[in-house]
Formats: structure tokens, C-alpha cells, sequence
């Protein structure tokens, strides 16, 4: 079936409505007439519509946009408080954190403070400190003369003095009875200890239930000597049994072996065992005393004989082995 094609018909042109122009001396009446047709055309006026009329509530699209309206105003008004409060929870933060760092600036002054009071004091302890061993070593010095003097002098004073110890106590004993041992003892040493030769005899203090020494001072420290040798000599020409003893002096009963040495003070006595006992350890063969002077020797082959003054010179020859 073919179509038809018909013409389509022609539009009419608008006509155009001309106006004419009247002179100024016409216008009044010009525009009475406008009026005139204005009051006999109807006009219409449309109520304005009012948001949220039915046609809007049943429009799917602007109720959907008005919840998302709603739920984000809620959303952003609790992301408001949550900020506000995080925010208020920093304030409060900071407010602590200045103040614990106010407080640790304050403590960081004290401190200071404190470390600047204790370095003055410091150094303070240290010059005292440094004059009090300046002190010290002046002190040192000075009794460690004093002490040579004491021992100058004490040996001075007992240069001249010997010693017989393990003598019993005899009972009642008198200056006379130890003036009869001193001259038994001379008789078998062979020497002239008469009241003539000896200054003062007389037993020296000791403990209690222990044999007091027996201290003879001489008029001479040469005569002192010479009693020394012939002791000496005596004792070495006999065997252990037959050396000085009890016997040998007129004391009766058990038969003792006594002892006769210089008088040494208890400073001296100390280092002289001191001493023996180095020479033991060391392989020392001869320590002895002569006028209270402390002397070892190595060897018979050995020269060189050795002034023990103090243990420092005993600690130094150890030193050296």
C-alpha cells in the first residue's frame, strides 16, 4: 500500500500590527483609550503553590531528598558535638600539659638550683680535702720523725740493758736474789757480773701466770756487749741439753733453758720476728741484733748484709727476690 503524501498546509504569517504615532497634542486622548481596552480584557491570577502540598509529598524523589536532608543534618549535627567534644577534651589536654610542664620547668629551675649549690660545695669539699692531705702528709711526716726519735732515744736508753728470760719467780724474791742469779750467771759465762758492773736489775711487767723477764742494766754499753758474746760463745761450744739453764744459775728443781738477749722495745722486738720470719721464707741464713739494730745476710758468700729500720725494708728486699 503506497503512501500518501499530502502538502503540509501553509502557516500563516502574523500579522503585523502597526502603530501609529501620534503627535504630543493627542496623547491624553491616546491614552485613555489603552485604558479603556485594558478594563475590558479578563485577567487570571494563580495561587502560588505551598511547599509540602500533596502534590509534593507524593513526589518519590523530593521525599528521598528531604530525609537524606534530614539524616545528613543529623549526622553533621552529631559529628558537631562529637568535634565539640574532642575538642574540649583537647583544651582541657593542653590546659594539664602546660601546667605539668609549668611545674617541670619550676622542678628543672629548683634542680638547677640545687646542682649549682652542690658544685660550689663541691669544690669547696675538694680544696678542704686537698689541705687536709697537704695536712695529712705534713703529720705523716712529722710523727714518722717523732717515731725515730722514740726509737733513737729508747734505744739509747736501753743500749746498755740485757734481758735473762725463763727465769722462775722465786717466792719472796728480793733485789738481792736477782742480784745472786746475775752473779751465778757470770760465774759460768766466765764474766764479773758483781753489783760493781750493774746499774739496776729488776723483772720487767708482764701478764699474769707468764715468767717476767729479768732486765740487767750495765754501766756500759761495752760491758753490755762483752756479756752478749760470752753468752754466745758459751752456748755454741754445747749441745741443747747443756746450754745456759736453770742449773747454771743455783735454781733448783726442773731444769729449764733460759734465755739471754739485748733489751729491745716492743716496736723493735715486733720487727726483729718480722724479720726471722723473712729470713726463713726467703732462705735467709743469719738475722741478728746488734745494739738494737735489726741486721740479715743471705749467705756466708755474701757480702752485703742488709739495716732492716722498718717493715718497708722488709717489703722491698721481698720485692726483689
Amino acid at each position: 500500500m503506497s503512501k500518501i503524501t499530502r502538502t503540509p498546509p501553509p502557516t500563516p504569517k502574523p500579522q503585523l500590527m502597526h502603530t501609529h504615532s501620534k503627535s504630543d497634542p493627542d496623547l491624553p486622548s491616546a491614552m485613555e483609550e489603552t485604558a479603556e481596552q485594558s478594563r475590558n480584557v479578563t485577567s487570571r491570577h494563580k495561587r502560588p503553590r505551598i511547599f509540602g502540598s500533596p502534590s509534593d509529598d507524593h513526589d518519590p524523589s523530593k521525599a528521598f531528598l528531604t530525609n537524606f536532608k534530614n539524616e545528613l543534618m543529623v549526622m553533621l549535627e552529631d559529628w558537631k558535638l562529637e568535634q565539640q567534644k574532642t575538642l574540649s577534651q583537647l583544651v582541657t589536654d593542653v590546659a594539664h600539659l602546660k601546667l605539668q610542664c609549668s611545674n617541670i620547668q619550676h622542678s628543672n629551675n629548683e634542680i638547677e638550683k640545687k646542682i649549682v649549690s652542690l658544685n660550689q660545695d663541691y669544690e669547696e669539699a675538694l680544696a678542704k680535702v686537698s689541705q687536709l692531705e697537704e695536712t695529712q702528709k705534713e703529720n705523716s711526716n712529722c710523727i714518722s720523725n717523732l717515731e725515730k726519735q722514740i726509737q733513737e732515744l729508747q734505744l739509747k736508753c736501753r743500749s746498755s740493758a740485757i734481758e735473762i728470760r725463763n727465769v722462775p719467780v722465786m717466792p719472796n724474791e728480793k733485789i738481792n736474789d736477782l742480784l745472786q742469779i746475775a752473779s751465778c750467771l757470770g760465774q759460768t759465762i766466765q764474766m764479773d757480773l758483781s753489783s760493781s758492773n750493774i746499774r739496776d736489775i729488776y723483772r720487767l711487767p708482764g701478764k699474769p701466770g707468764l715468767t717476767r723477764s729479768i732486765l740487767v742494766e750495765f754501766s756500759t754499753v761495752y760491758f753490755k756487749n762483752n756479756v752478749l758474746s760470752a753468752v754466745r760463745t758459751y752456748n755454741k761450744e754445747r749441745n741443747i741439753r747443756d746450754k745456759l739453764n736453770t742449773e747454771n744459775i743455783g735454781i733448783a728443781g726442773e731444769c729449764k733453758p733460759i734465755y739471754v738477749d739485748e733489751h729491745l722495745s716492743p716496736t723493735t722486738k715486733r720487727l726483729f720476728y718480722l724479720a726471722r720470719d723473712f729470713a726463713k721464707r726467703n732462705s735467709y741464713d743469719f738475722c741478728w741484733i746488734s745494739n738494737g739494730k735489726i741486721l740479715i745476710r743471705k749467705s756466708c758468700d755474701t757480702k752485703e748484709v742488709h739495716f732492716v729500720k722498718t717493715e718497708q725494708c722488709l717489703l722491698k728486699l721481698e720485692s726483689k727476690q
